[in-house]
Protein backbone atom coordinates (compact mmCIF):
# COMPACT_ATOMS: atom_id res chain seq x y z
CA UNK A 1 0.00 0.00 0.00
CA UNK A 2 1.47 3.40 -1.05
CA UNK A 3 1.79 5.97 2.19
CA UNK A 4 2.43 9.46 2.09
CA UNK A 5 5.92 8.22 3.11
CA UNK A 6 6.70 7.47 -0.49
CA UNK A 7 8.69 9.10 -1.88
CA UNK A 8 8.81 9.45 -6.50
CA UNK A 9 12.38 8.90 -5.72
CA UNK A 10 11.87 5.55 -4.37
CA UNK A 11 10.94 4.37 -7.96
CA UNK A 12 13.55 6.18 -9.96
CA UNK A 13 15.29 2.78 -10.55
CA UNK A 14 11.94 1.89 -12.75
CA UNK A 15 12.73 4.85 -15.37
CA UNK A 16 16.55 4.19 -16.24
CA UNK A 17 16.63 7.24 -18.43
CA UNK A 18 17.84 10.50 -17.09
CA UNK A 19 16.38 12.65 -19.73
CA UNK A 20 13.79 14.85 -18.81
CA UNK A 21 11.63 14.53 -22.04
CA UNK A 22 11.24 10.57 -23.24
CA UNK A 23 10.35 9.07 -26.60
CA UNK A 24 6.66 7.20 -26.44
CA UNK A 25 9.16 3.98 -27.31
CA UNK A 26 11.17 4.80 -24.00
CA UNK A 27 7.55 5.58 -22.21
CA UNK A 28 6.49 1.82 -23.05
CA UNK A 29 9.66 -0.06 -22.57
CA UNK A 30 9.71 1.39 -19.04
CA UNK A 31 6.35 0.55 -18.34
CA UNK A 32 6.55 -2.34 -20.54
CA UNK A 33 3.54 -1.78 -22.54
CA UNK A 34 2.54 -0.64 -26.05
CA UNK A 35 3.06 2.38 -27.63
CA UNK A 36 -0.68 2.93 -28.08
CA UNK A 37 -0.88 2.20 -24.27
CA UNK A 38 1.16 5.16 -23.54
CA UNK A 39 -0.54 7.40 -26.18
CA UNK A 40 -4.04 6.15 -24.48
CA UNK A 41 -2.43 7.32 -20.64
CA UNK A 42 -1.59 11.21 -22.57
CA UNK A 43 -5.05 11.04 -23.80
CA UNK A 44 -6.69 10.40 -20.11
CA UNK A 45 -4.15 13.34 -18.52
CA UNK A 46 -1.97 10.34 -16.54
CA UNK A 47 1.21 11.05 -18.68
CA UNK A 48 2.49 14.89 -19.06
CA UNK A 49 3.24 15.23 -22.56
CA UNK A 50 5.05 18.08 -25.50
CA UNK A 51 4.27 18.06 -28.93
CA UNK A 52 7.63 19.44 -30.32
CA UNK A 53 8.98 20.37 -33.56
CA UNK A 54 7.20 21.36 -37.02
CA UNK A 55 3.99 21.87 -38.94
CA UNK A 56 4.87 19.15 -41.57
CA UNK A 57 6.36 16.98 -38.71
CA UNK A 58 5.34 16.85 -34.83
CA UNK A 59 7.20 14.70 -32.40
CA UNK A 60 5.42 13.63 -29.01
CA UNK A 61 7.55 13.58 -25.73
CA UNK A 62 6.22 12.75 -22.17
CA UNK A 63 8.14 13.77 -19.14
CA UNK A 64 10.13 11.27 -16.81
CA UNK A 65 8.47 13.01 -13.58
CA UNK A 66 5.05 12.03 -14.80
CA UNK A 67 6.66 8.68 -16.04
CA UNK A 68 8.05 8.12 -12.70
CA UNK A 69 4.64 9.19 -11.02
CA UNK A 70 2.31 6.99 -12.81
CA UNK A 71 4.82 3.77 -11.39
CA UNK A 72 4.21 5.41 -8.23
CA UNK A 73 0.24 5.43 -8.16
CA UNK A 74 0.21 2.24 -10.12
CA UNK A 75 2.34 0.39 -7.41
CA UNK A 76 0.92 -2.62 -5.19
CA UNK A 77 4.33 -2.11 -2.78
CA UNK A 78 5.70 0.13 -0.43
CA UNK A 79 9.66 0.52 -1.52
CA UNK A 80 10.34 0.39 2.34
CA UNK A 81 8.64 -3.40 1.87
CA UNK A 82 12.28 -4.09 -0.07
CA UNK A 83 14.42 -2.86 2.70
CA UNK A 84 12.74 -4.51 5.51
CA UNK A 85 12.28 -8.19 3.80
CA UNK A 86 15.84 -7.14 2.83
CA UNK A 87 17.13 -6.95 6.31
CA UNK A 88 14.98 -10.09 7.64
CA UNK A 89 16.92 -12.26 5.08
CA UNK A 90 20.17 -10.61 6.47
CA UNK A 91 19.07 -11.80 9.77
CA UNK A 92 19.67 -15.02 8.35
CA UNK A 93 23.21 -15.16 7.63
CA UNK A 94 26.28 -15.92 9.18
CA UNK A 95 28.17 -12.98 11.34
CA UNK A 96 30.78 -12.82 8.58
CA UNK A 97 28.47 -12.87 5.72
CA UNK A 98 26.57 -10.10 7.50
CA UNK A 99 29.69 -7.84 7.81
CA UNK A 100 30.87 -8.37 4.12
CA UNK A 101 27.16 -6.87 3.29
CA UNK A 102 27.42 -4.45 5.46
CA UNK A 103 31.15 -3.07 4.57
CA UNK A 104 29.42 -3.90 0.45
CA UNK A 105 26.52 -1.65 1.18
CA UNK A 106 28.60 1.13 2.42
CA UNK A 107 30.79 1.16 -0.54
CA UNK A 108 28.04 1.41 -2.76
Amino acid sequence: MITARTEQADFDFLVPTRKELMRPEEVSASLDRSKDFVYDLVIEGKLESHRQGSKERTFLRVTRRSVVLYHLETASYEPADFARRLADLAKTLSPAMRRQLAQQLLES
